[in-house]
């Protein structure tokens, strides 16, 4: 039988990533939050694992690590693939990243990755 802590673990990290009425000051928790939702959007294992982990039925650290990763860095691919917001909430204008934005844009993914880390 292994412990409560694993679980108390994935449900903190999933919850803090996934409230969504919380006012999100931090932006490298706004970008996990936005590419977690992308991930689930994927379907299959990228919501079944996910959910297991968070039900209880699953209690591999392996699968959470998967997870975990596949979450942070499919969030940094999302960063650099779909369109971005540039204007208010209201306006709705979205614009695609172009080349000229990638050591900027890397230099945010390095962030990211370590807050996800070190969260």
């Amino acid at each position: 039988m292994t412990s409560g802590v694993p679980r108390v673990r994935i449900k903190h990290h999933f919850r803090e990533i996934l409230m969504i009425n919380r006012p999100f000051t931090d932006d490298n928790l706004a970008i996990l939050r936005t590419g977690c939702f992308k991930y689930f959007e994927c379907g299959g294992e990228c919501i079944n694992g996910p959910i297991s982990l968070l039900s209880g039925i699953a209690q591999s650290p392996m699968l959470l690590a998967y997870h975990f990763f596949g979450v942070a860095f499919y969030s940094i691919w999302v960063m650099f693939t779909h369109p971005q917001l540039v204007s208010s909430p209201s306006e709705k204008l979205y614009a695609t990243v172009t080349v000229d934005q990638y050591p900027y844009l890397m230099i945010k993914s390095i962030h990211v990755a370590r807050f996800a880390l070190f969260f």
